[in-house]
């Protein structure tokens, strides 16, 4: 055992998920006490509180509260070294039950200790596969053995049924629990408000009744009864039947444009094919044209060379008459046309 100076401690970060602070008159019993062992020159905790080996508080939360409020700066604690957080939180849940002596808190942290302990011990359906609490601890501990849901339901001194009405508090919507908190509602009735309703109805059925008041649950079952008859017989408006015949109306109507939009869709996928025929066929059209309008242009022109030109082949004889320039001119002049009738006899044998 050592002490600690209280500035150091921190609280384990979930405790407040699981355990409310004790108030009013125990609270008060709990500073007396501690006033009069300090004022008997005794410690102010009869047995030491429970911290990590990370000066986190497992056990004693409210002791080191009362100690802050009272002004004294030191605290014994037990120092327990664990292998893991589920091993501290298993710790923190059995310690402060244990302590306390009762189930004690809200509703819906009752609810969420008991769902927490069965995830710890493995309990599914009232079995177990929890394999016991692995922690090592300065002072000889014996694990946690298995429990069952009943041992479980025996241990926090409530019934099975009890147990299982906890869980499903454990999940009240905000505004259902602060009810149940405030005793406006009873936690029968806020089961039969979860059983019964979704959680928009229940935010609705709060939303319409008095909440300065208790809701008792004869209330409740007239509004659940008032939905299961609407949601089993729901009342049929005075225009139904103009609506009906309307909507099949509307249903014809919209047939008819569906297939007038089908027809319209098929026009459309015709009129596009013979726009991508016209696309492959008019340039065939048109260079078929051009190749034989151009064909009869050159079968023109060569006549009419031959015609202007094919007299002056007398040249050829007097060829040694013409002076160097013209005589050379004229030789270039018939090799020209010599190498491109060549080259046109060759295309056309190739």
């Amino acid at each position: 055992m050592q002490q600690f100076n209280i500035d150091e401690l921190k609280p384990h970060p979930r405790n407040n998920e699981f355990f409310d602070d004790i108030s009013g008159e125990k609270w008060e019993e709990l500073l007396e006490s501690i006033r009069k062992r300090i004022k008997d020159n005794k410690r102010g905790n009869i047995e030491p509180i429970i911290i990590t080996q990370d000066k986190v508080i497992v056990s004693g939360h409210q002791r080191v509260r009362a100690f802050k409020e009272l002004k004294i700066p030191t605290i014994e604690a037990e120092i327990r070294i664990y292998k893991s957080e589920d091993d501290v939180l298993l710790d923190l849940l059995e310690s402060n039950i244990r302590r306390r002596g009762e189930i004690g808190g809200s509703a819906k942290k009752v609810g969420k200790r008991i769902k927490e302990l069965e995830r710890l011990y493995g309990i599914q359906n009232g079995s177990s596969s929890f394999q016991g609490n692995q922690y090592e601890v300065v002072t000889n501990k014996s694990e946690a053995p298995k429990k069952t849901q009943e041992q479980l339901a025996a241990q926090m001194g409530i019934s099975v049924d009890t147990l299982q009405n906890y869980k499903m508090l454990a999940d009240m919507i905000p505004e259902l629990d602060e009810l149940v908190t405030t005793g406006i509602v009873t936690k029968t009735t806020a089961l039969a408000m979860m059983r019964n309703l979704s959680e928009d109805e229940q935010v609705e059925l709060i939303s319409s009744m008095d909440t300065t008041k208790k809701i008792t649950k004869n209330e409740v079952q007239k509004y659940i009864n008032e939905i299961k008859q609407l949601k089993e017989n729901p009342p049929i408006p005075s225009d139904y039947e103009s609506t009906k015949r309307e909507l099949q109306d509307y249903k014809k109507d919209y047939k008819n444009l569906m297939t007038q939009f089908d027809e319209k869709v098929s026009e459309l996928q015709s009129l596009r094919k013979q726009i991508e025929n016209m696309k492959i066929t008019e340039p065939t059209e048109q260079y078929n044209k051009k190749l034989k309008d151009s064909t009869i242009f050159f079968c023109s022109k060569v006549a009419d060379f031959i015609e202007k030109t094919g007299g002056y082949v007398w040249l050829t004889d007097h060829l040694n008459e013409l002076p160097d320039y013209e005589k050379k001119s004229y030789i270039s002049a018939v090799n020209a046309v010599y190498s491109w009738a060549d080259t046109l006899l060759k295309n056309i044998n190739n």
